[in-house]
């Protein structure tokens, strides 16, 4: 059990339309009298929005009392089992915990630099927001990771085709930014990643920067026209958002790997083009996404977190999906999240879709990671 104060149960909220007194109206609508104890909100906005966001802020403010926000501008925001595309639309959730156990973080974009908890405050965890368009993010996210003890990371990159601000209290922030608790608040994450392996494990043995010239001592093009068979060798113009390459980094758990794009083949030289910077003696495994795949890999997290939950009620949660989930893999009638709250119950659930996922500070792509709170 967190700390939710005398077992206040998490709230959650959304409403669509581009009125916000009426949006901030039907939000407490669901909500019902606003009651003190709730000391933190995360709240998740289209960016459709976005010359109505402080007055938005203020009067959810003035609405249910609570001054500390945290979240960020999106084109699509979820809430429990609905997803929201292509209108205005707000999503909350609002947390009863005491505020000495949660502080709020800020980088400097400037510096890329993440500004330390107050002295004293002992960060376990934390879910922030992130700037899509700043290249350090994922050099950050593991910088401070290390810096402070540990520190697990969770959240996702801003989707906005505005600007791409994050929310922090009463103000519009942009770098990386977000919130940290310490160990009294219970909860913990876990991922999808929508894709399955279609090859073993291949060790890059020639690279430069984003270029896999080599797999195992023979031309990367080789191995790759071998692991995706002969049809789809016939024409690899098709391996576009089917095929995709899964990561793994050196010296750290092998247990699971990010997907990269792969973003062009170079038949003169018989190279591959991924989106990340890899080192020679890397290791990679190729990977097909489709919608059966997807559906797999989300049930099997939702299995996942409901031996982890042993039994318990999951509380509340955020959910921080990639914008090419949701209905491009799912289909419509927001069947991703109905899934979801198939598992745990109608649990009070908030999150947006994002540009890039965080999960255990690392930097994700076509990945929903799912914090749950106890």
């Amino acid at each position: 059990m967190n700390n939710a104060t005398n077992s206040l149960p998490f709230l959650s909220a959304s409403a669509i339309g581009s009125d916000v007194q009426e949006l901030v109206n039907l939000c407490l609508r669901d909500i019902g009298e606003p009651d003190p104890r709730y000391t933190l909100g995360f709240i998740y906005v289209s960016d459709a929005l976005l010359n109505q966001l402080p007055r938005l802020q203020s009067l959810l403010t003035t609405a249910t009392g609570i001054e500390h926000w945290c979240g960020t501008l999106a084109t699509a925001v979820c809430c429990n089992d609905q997803e929201y595309y292509d209108q205005p639309a707000l999503s909350l959730l609002l947390c009863p915990f005491e505020t000495t156990d949660y502080c709020f973080i800020h980088s400097d974009p400037n510096k890329n630099k993440l500004l330390t908890p107050p002295a004293g405050f002992d960060a376990v965890s934390g879910i922030v927001h992130a700037d899509p368009t700043n290249p350090d993010t994922p050099k950050l996210l593991q910088k401070n990771s290390t810096l402070q003890n540990g520190l697990m990371l969770t959240g996702g990159l801003t989707h906005s085709q505005t600007k791409q601000l994050q929310i922090l209290d009463d103000t519009q922030v942009m770098g990386l930014s977000g919130v940290l608790f310490n160990n009294t608040i219970n909860h913990f994450s876990d991922y999808t990643q929508g894709c399955s392996p279609i090859s073993t494990t291949h060790t890059i043995t020639e690279s430069n920067n984003n270029f896999i010239k080599e797999l195992n001592g023979r031309p990367a093009l080789d191995v790759l026209r071998d692991d995706v068979g002969e049809v789809l060798a016939r024409d690899m113009t098709r391996l576009g958002g089917y095929v995709y390459a899964g990561l793994f980094r050196q010296n750290e758990d092998n247990s699971n790997y990010v997907i990269r794009d792969l973003l062009a083949i170079d038949e003169n030289s018989q190279a591959l083009v991924i989106s990340d910077i890899i080192n020679t003696g890397d290791q990679i495994v190729f990977c097909r996404r489709d919608g059966n795949s997807a559906s797999d890999d989300l049930d099997h997290m939702l299995e996942r977190v409901n031996q982890r939950l042993n039994g318990r009620p999951a509380l509340g949660a955020l959910y921080h999906s990639c914008i090419e989930r949701g209905r491009s893999l799912f289909g419509d009638d927001s069947q991703e999240l109905k899934r979801i709250q198939n598992a745990f119950g109608n649990v009070p659930l908030s999150g947006f879709f994002a540009s890039g996922e965080i999960y255990q500070n690392h930097l994700y792509t076509h990945t929903g990671v799912l914090t749950v709170f106890m």
